[in-house]
């Protein structure tokens, strides 16, 4: 479990209200800084559509042994052929720029953690 699901699962309280814990860690990351890179990033409307999918196969991929995520040309097409979801040439590119941003975010938080 991920440093935010532990926060939120342990401030939601006995009758285990996701709602409350999730409203403490807003009210955190108006406080802390660190807290607030924690957030989830607003999805612009029109492209709610192809992060769904990005967040279907980045859950999906496996790991290296170095503990990178593979995330290539086969995993995307193997996502579409097997989920019969037809992405255009445009929609892929837009996927790997979202695990560009993905793994230098990822990269930048364990930089600021060490």
């Amino acid at each position: 479990m991920d440093t935010r699901e532990k926060f939120i699962e342990q401030r939601s309280g006995p009758n285990k209200d996701r709602k409350k814990g999730e409203a403490a860690f807003f009210a955190m990351g108006e406080r802390d800084e660190k807290w607030k890179k924690l957030r989830d990033i607003p999805i612009p409307k029109e492209y709610s559509w192809i992060f769904r999918h990005f967040m279907e196969i980045w859950r999906g991929c496996e790991y290296d042994f170095a503990g990178n995520i593979i995330f290539t040309f086969r995993t995307i097409n193997d996502y579409v052929e097997c989920m019969k979801v037809p992405l255009t040439v445009e929609d892929k590119k837009c996927l790997f720029r979202m695990k560009a941003w993905a793994c230098n975010t990822i990269a930048d938080m364990k930089e600021e953690k060490s």
